[in-house]
């Protein structure tokens, strides 16, 4: 994901995240551009089980890494103060969470 870090990087942090909709619009640009944008539009799944076959555990470690390098993308664009308050959060919770602070029109689309 290079493309995304110096697509984030062109945007100052501040400003990213002071406005909600260019924040959600930007970021969904980014990730369809890299092909993964379904990755924060839905909840990563319950880890399965311990004696799930391994195919099982391999593609939810996959899911679950590619959602953590987003978040850190998303985390490192954040004010101090948002990054404690989100740092243990998964990317589809970070933009629930985001959106419910700074969403002016609940009912507009961002």
């Amino acid at each position: 994901m290079r493309t995304s870090l110096s697509a984030f990087g062109m945007v100052e942090p501040q400003q990213f995240w002071d406005r909600n909709e260019s924040l959600h619009r930007n970021l969904r640009i980014i990730l369809k551009y890299e092909g993964k944008l379904d990755l924060i539009e839905t909840p990563l799944p319950i880890p399965p089980a311990v004696d799930a076959p391994a195919a099982q555990a391999e593609a939810y470690q996959k899911l679950f890494g590619e959602q953590e390098k987003i978040a850190l993308l998303m985390l490192a664009s954040m004010t101090l103060e948002l990054q404690k308050d989100m740092e243990d959060c998964t990317t589809y919770d970070m933009l629930k969470e985001l959106k419910g602070m700074f969403q002016t029109q609940p009912s507009q689309e961002l």
